[in-house]
């Protein structure tokens, strides 16, 4: 059955809104068809289809709607128009989304493409998005705390890191052989997250249940101490807290209590290329940026 893009926005976008905690009968959290003036000399192109709306009112994101049958990317000029003027509006451009029942994009300014994404973000991990993209510093002149890394490559690794970032790369990989420690660069690089509002809610997965025991006590318990940190079980989810440690086994398994906006980092312990072909539905359900952790004794580190 084709639908028209009526149909779509009812059986499926405003389904999957309400899915990310929009509550779609509060007119002050989400309006429809709000007019934004001077697209061009055609009205209904003037208006967007939703405006996801703040606390005080502002509009966090907007939401423009094709049918199931065109591919959502051809809204991509309207959106760019649309976030661009409520901006001007505003102090402050608001986040875009383009979907037709099936694909999500979400984009952003300041980035030149947008990216397919799981699902809408819940409006806390788009007023967290807010504070981070007004708020942050670079990570590459972040200053690295000695008192948890102090060899120069552990410094150099994480200083690598942050250039790939700051270069707009999503993924990276660290390898580091056994001994030159992983643990300790990775606690030092989400403190230079985390001090460089780039992130707030950070997730360290493990394969194995000692490992994320360690990292729970001797990680972030010893390195991030003011830090609220949780370990996460299938039956015990605590969103309240920061800094989260779980088995991928566990992930594996209940992914899909956390919204696909909620994590700002993630890192993979003793991860492997393989990991990113068995683990591929919770890696690609989360927008976060994501560096995995592996050993190769052949050099004393890699960023790939």
């Amino acid at each position: 059955m084709t639908f028209n893009e009526a149909q779509t926005r009812d059986l499926h976008i405003d389904p999957q809104l309400r899915a990310a905690d929009w509550n779609l009968s509060d007119r002050t959290k989400v309006r429809l068809e709000v007019p934004v003036d001077g697209y061009d000399a055609e009205p209904w192109n003037g208006i967007t289809d939703y405006c996801l709306y703040d606390a005080s009112g502002d509009v966090l994101a907007v939401v423009e709607a094709k049918r199931c049958s065109r591919n959502a990317r051809e809204a991509d000029e309207q959106l760019r128009h649309y976030v661009t003027e409520i901006g001007k509006m505003q102090g402050f451009a608001p986040f875009g989304f383009m979907a037709n029942g099936h694909d999500i994009w979400f984009w952003e300014v300041g980035l030149a493409h947008p990216r397919l994404v799981a699902g809408f973000f819940a409006p806390a991990d788009l007023e967290r998005l807010r504070f981070l993209r007004q708020n942050r510093q670079p990570l590459e002149t972040t200053p690295i705390n000695n008192s948890i890394v102090d060899r120069p490559y552990q410094h150099e690794a994480i200083r690598r890191l942050g250039e790939a970032f700051a270069a707009n790369k999503r993924r990276a990989l660290l390898v580091m052989a056994t001994g030159t420690g992983k643990t300790r660069v990775a606690m030092a690089l989400i403190d230079v997250f985390l001090r460089a509002n780039q992130a707030q809610n950070v997730l360290f997965l493990a394969d194995r249940d000692a490992l994320v025991d360690q990292t729970l006590t001797d990680g972030f318990k010893a390195h991030l101490p003011n830090e609220p940190r949780d370990r996460i079980y299938t039956h015990q989810i605590d969103t309240a807290k920061r800094l989260f440690v779980a088995t991928e086994q566990t992930m594996a398994l209940c992914y899909t209590k956390f919204n696909p906006g909620f994590f700002d980092l993630i890192i993979f312990d003793e991860a492997h290329r393989s990991l990113f072909k068995r683990f591929t539905e919770v890696i690609e359900y989360f927008d976060a940026r994501m560096i995995g952790l592996t050993a190769n004794l052949s050099d004393q580190y890699r960023i790939l």
